[in-house]
């Protein structure tokens, strides 16, 4: 049976109350790409792609449809939820990353909500990505939502949850030339794939997994803001729940898959 994922990639550049982001929106693009030629590796993809890209909209509503379409079918190997943008945290490191504006006042995605709700999925596997800012915003008045709303499934038995901060509570997470720090490092490890994140499986073959990869960001994130000019300090916030038979992706030991990504708002096919 094949692999089935679904990825929800969302990167909003201009929420709003904020100053503009110039690398969200692609971030977001690259980061459904790399997902995306998957297919060429035998797994089923199921995207889902909003970016604020050429003057569109992203509204709670639109995140929350995503996700229905994406676990209706609760026939999901691995969900991915990915988001960049602007991050605040109003309370006890409850993140919550902005949308676009909305009629009354600025909207986010609570991400702790979200969390609860991805507890009761029928999925084994979810990973969770947040290229966003973690600093505190007491005088921000927020519409705050979780990205999807389940009924609890009792008797189900619960998804394991890998959570990729790219930053500590009350820390900020960078962009160098229109690029996400921490994506950009996420994106070079799974398209260059390195030892540390690749294992060969005698019934799969070569994956890369969450465990790994959480072992290479600490250190390659790290590497990547001291040698920054000037340095600065960004440290990933990463939890990993999962184990063998999960993974994140298939490995590629070839050259074969393209690597061109599209500009935002252009197709992934």
């Amino acid at each position: 049976m094949a692999r089935k994922v679904g990825v929800l990639a969302v990167g909003v550049d201009r929420p709003g109350p904020f100053d503009p982001l110039y690398g969200a929106a692609r971030d977001a693009c690259a980061v459904a790409y790399w997902f995306s030629r998957q297919r060429w590796l035998g797994a089923e993809i199921r995207i889902e792609l909003l970016v604020d890209a050429g003057g569109n909209a992203v509204m709670l509503e639109d995140v929350q449809d995503a996700m229905r379409r994406l676990v209706h079918a609760e026939d999901l190997h691995l969900l991915v939820l990915y988001f960049a943008g602007h991050g605040v945290v109003k309370s006890a490191g409850d993140t919550s990353v902005l949308v676009s504006q909305g009629k009354f006042a600025p909207s986010a995605v609570s991400v702790a909500a979200t969390t609860v709700e991805l507890r009761r999925l029928r999925c084994p596997h979810v990973i969770l990505i947040v290229d966003a800012c973690r600093t505190t915003s007491e005088s921000l008045t927020l519409r705050t939502e979780p990205a999807l709303y389940r009924d609890p499934n009792r008797g189900v038995k619960r998804p394991k949850l890998d959570t990729y901060y790219s930053s500590l509570p009350s820390e900020k997470s960078k962009e160098i030339q229109a690029e996400g720090v921490f994506t950009k490092v996420l994106l070079n490890a799974l398209w260059e794939q390195p030892a540390p994140v690749i294992e060969a499986w005698e019934s799969v073959g070569r994956v890369i997994t969450p465990w790994g990869l959480e072992t290479y960001l600490d250190e390659a994130v790290a590497d990547f803001t001291a040698a920054a000019v000037p340095p600065f300090d960004q440290e990933p916030d990463m939890a990993i729940t999962s184990r063998s038979p999960l993974f994140f992706g298939f490995g590629d030991a070839s050259d074969s898959v393209p690597k061109t990504v599209p500009a935002p708002g252009k197709g992934l096919e």
